[in-house]
This record gives structure tokens, C-alpha cells and sequence, in this order.
């Protein structure tokens, strides 16, 4: 497969390709501001990757390459500018990228194993949230920056409980 964006016109269904690379398009999550801005993992790279539609045009961004980054993601926008969360398979561990004047700035928000599953971002104010599964101990958890240090803590350990948590702040 590949991404692929669908958008219903007066006339029908529009669809477009934004990024025809194999595999591209899995854990997607999108944004609109007002054209459509995505995040994804591309499977055949093991890439997390960011799309945005300028004027009709699409233009796509490698976000993190450094293997097997992106699966879950969670997009979310603050004054135009992209958030997103999402799991490293490789580290087990939760992330966080943001794009400031063009860059791209990479955190390790809960450092595994087995954490950052089922990332649900939220930013308001300037500051990110995300609700995330622990996966060893089976428990929700969320994580809120404060400046540049990120907090964690559970929300609930009665079980296994809220795996696929979403989150609206």
C-alpha cells in the first residue's frame, strides 16, 4: 500500500497520493489548518514521516529515521506548527517531535521498555499531553511538559485498563 488522502468535492470523491512510497501510510493521524497536514510510519523504511498540502501541492518530510520510529502517531498543531507523538519499536519508548522555523526536534518522553503505545497528543496552551499504554504493566499513563522536562504518571493500575485511550485537554 501507500498514503493515500480522500477528500468528498461536490463532484464525488477526490483522491490523492501524498506519498506513493511502499508500505507508506500505517498509525496515521491528521490535522487540518486549514489544508490537511499528516503524520505516519512508513513500514518498508521504519520511518516516521510528516506530510503537509501547501496550495494544493503536497510536500513530505522524513521526521525520525532512526529505525523502526513511528508507529502510533498522534499529530496535533500549535499555531500552525506540528506535534506529534508516537512509539520507537526499537528503543520500546515513548516520543515526541516538534518542527519549529522549519526544524525538527526529537525527545524520548518515557524511556521503555514497552511504553508509548497508542499515543493520543493533545496541546493546548503551548503545552503537550499525551495519553499513552505502559504495555509491561498494563496501565494508561500520561505525560505533560512543563518547559523542556516531561512528568509521567499512571492514570489508572486496577488491571488492564485503557489501552487505546484518547485524549482532549
Amino acid at each position: 500500500g501507500r498514503l493515500m488522502y480522500g477528500r468528498r468535492d461536490p463532484g464525488g470523491w477526490a483522491l490523492e497520493t501524498p506519498d506513493a512510497t511502499p508500505q507508506a501510510g500505517q498509525y496515521v493521524s491528521i490535522a487540518l489548518a486549514p489544508e490537511p497536514r499528516l503524520s505516519y510510519y512508513v513500514a518498508s523504511t521504519g520511518e516516521l514521516r510528516y506530510a503537509e498540502r501547501l496550495a494544493g501541492a503536497w510536500s513530505v518530510q522524513v521526521v525520525d529515521a532512526t529505525g523502526i520510529a513511528g508507529m502510533y502517531s498522534s499529530l496535533a498543531l500549535e499555531s500552525g506548527n506540528p506535534r506529534i507523538a508516537y512509539f520507537d519499536a526499537r528503543n520500546e519508548a515513548l516520543k515526541y517531535a516538534f518542527r519549529n522555523g522549519g526544524i525538527w526536534t526529537l525527545e524520548t518522553v518515557d524511556p521503555g521498555p514497552g511504553l508509548g503505545l497508542h499515543a493520543s497528543l493533545s496541546v493546548v496552551g503551548g503545552v503537550p499531553r499525551i495519553a499513552y499504554y505502559d504495555a509491561l504493566r498494563a496501565d494508561p499513563k500520561l505525560a505533560t511538559r512543563s518547559g523542556s522536562t516531561w512528568t509521567t504518571e499512571v492514570v489508572e493500575s486496577a488491571g488492564n485498563a485503557g489501552q487505546y485511550a484518547s485524549l482532549v485537554v
